[in-house]
């Protein structure tokens, strides 16, 4: 196949894939089509998903819901068409090939691609579901709303003016789909060739999987009502004269069905009861936190202007009254782009906060801060930054850090979450720091400051009640807060 051909990529969705990537892999390297390149977003799996994808060459992001997955695909595919994959599918030799000279010379937008069954144990489960996917081949039923049948390869132009749904962990492929049937997308159907599924074999695992999809469930209906209600009913597809045709796999399908929804009902009990444990749980930490906001206005008072060095995306800042000019830094971009959202600052910029002195001028705010910082950096570089904060701040300089050295390991695809240094209540009073104990008893607190104990709430209580006494006594607190007053 001619490299002149355009570019196809291939768009998989990993986590904790390891067992079937390599297969899905080396399906898509031994397409006839040879003008691939491939795109993984992965979950922050815990095997070795992204070390498998690297070896097949793959460019790798990162997203925790399966929507924003598709979305950092997308945005990273540089073909002039998409496969949308998911990590348990294989191809047929044929299936890029094919779909592309369907665009190409019979001007479709888009193309669904016949589903089928890897059966491998070969039990009632496993058969069920290849009949199901046999069932919804045979009709074809690509209807928005209450049919099955799903484009999976694209003209990548199409999503160019689409609204991405986000933060979805179902159904975004079906919205998706809606939205560019609404634009005119002309679909082929494939027939010749076939996506082919390695399915559970086990009702409990099977039982699990439609359970995490009801957690979803809820957030998808907000954004696609009656889209998500009409798929929601048994496919349209089982009441086809190709269903009917074995009866006994008919009544099978039903059972299918049933405990699909059995799971999926569950899974939405589930998402209301773990949302209102998260609301308790940040109710409880705001209590726990409020002295650190209320120190922090405390000693931003009377300041003019802030800099924020390690601005993150979420800065404390948000969360006092500010009645100052600020301007964050950052080395991690995305982290910057969230902040801008929010609106926590009035200017920002992207760089290491260790060539910081080229940034700014000495005496150039009233204040700077650092907060969850010089943890980042080795114990040179960290003093080496503090000598830039004091350098900078005309009044005062403010550091927020956990006491000693706590284990935190990159996340959100951000490599500088790591810690490499902990620092104590001496380092900062040789220097002429203020330090106050932060967060409650040390020994209830882990990695990114979570609870280590069950149950949560308890241990929670015991953690903002010992706030009140860790705050004079520092030696016993699981972050400091170093408050240095600068004498010009």
């Amino acid at each position: 196949m001619r490299t002149s051909l355009p570019l196809a990529s291939v768009n998989i969705r990993t986590y904790n894939s390891e067992k079937t990537l390599g297969k899905t892999l080396d399906s898509v390297r031994k397409q006839s089509y040879q003008n691939i390149e491939i795109v993984v977003s992965d979950g922050y799996s815990k095997d070795r998903s992204v070390e498998i994808a690297k070896k097949y060459k793959a460019r790798v992001n990162y997203a925790q819901k399966l929507g924003d997955a598709r979305y950092k695909n997308y945005e990273k595919s540089k073909g002039k068409y998409i496969l949308s994959l998911d990590s348990d599918q294989v191809l047929d030799s044929s299936v890029i090939e094919s779909c592309v000279m369907l665009c190409e010379e019979k001007k479709f937008d888009a193309v669904t691609i016949s589903e089928k069954s890897l059966v491998g144990s070969g039990t009632l489960l496993e058969k069920l579901i290849a009949y199901d996917k046999w069932v919804i081949d045979q009709s074809k039923d690509a209807d928005a709303d209450f049919g099955t049948a799903c484009p999976r390869f694209f003209r990548k132009k199409l999503f160019d003016s689409l609204k991405w749904p986000e933060g979805l962990a179902v159904f975004d492929d079906t919205i998706l789909y809606k939205e560019l049937l609404k634009n005119g997308a002309k679909v082929a159907y494939l027939s010749e060739h076939s996506v082919r599924h390695h399915e559970v074999s086990s009702w409990i695992v099977f039982f699990k999987k439609f359970i995490r999809y009801g957690k979803g469930y809820p957030n998808a209906f907000k954004s696609q009502p009656s889209t998500i209600a009409a798929h929601s009913l048994p496919r349209r597809s089982y009441f086809s004269k190709a269903a009917l045709s074995k009866p006994h796999y008919f009544l099978g399908l039903l059972l299918l069905y049933l405990v699909k929804g059995l799971a999926a009902g569950t899974g939405v009990i589930s998402y209301f009861i773990e949302n209102l444990l998260v609301s308790l749980r940040r109710w409880l930490v705001n209590i726990g936190d409020a002295p650190y906001y209320w120190v922090l206005e405390k000693e931003l008072r009377g300041s003019k202007s802030v800099l924020d060095v390690g601005c993150g995306s979420n800065s404390p800042l948000l969360k006092i009254r500010k009645n100052f000019y600020s301007e964050g830094v950052d080395v991690f971009g995305p982290s910057i782009k969230e902040s801008k959202k929010a609106k926590i600052h009035d200017k920002y910029k992207v760089g290491d906060i260790l060539n910081i002195s080229r940034f700014f001028k000495p005496k150039s705010f009233d204040s700077v801060i650092a907060l969850d910082v010089i943890e980042h950096f080795d114990k040179k570089e960290g003093l080496k930054l503090m000598d830039y904060l004091e350098n900078i701040a005309k009044k005062k300089v403010i550091i927020f850090t956990p006491f000693g050295f706590t284990q935190q390991h990159p996340s959100d695809g951000n490599p500088f979450q790591k810690h490499k240094s902990g620092w104590y209540i001496e380092d900062f009073k040789k220097r002429g720091y203020t330090v106050y104990g932060m967060r409650g008893f040390r020994f209830i607190r882990g990695e990114y400051a979570t609870i280590r104990y069950k149950p949560w709430f308890f241990w929670g209580t015991v953690s903002s009640m010992s706030q009140f006494l860790v705050y004079n006594y520092p030696k016993v607190a699981y972050q400091l807060l170093a408050v240095k007053n600068i004498n010009l």
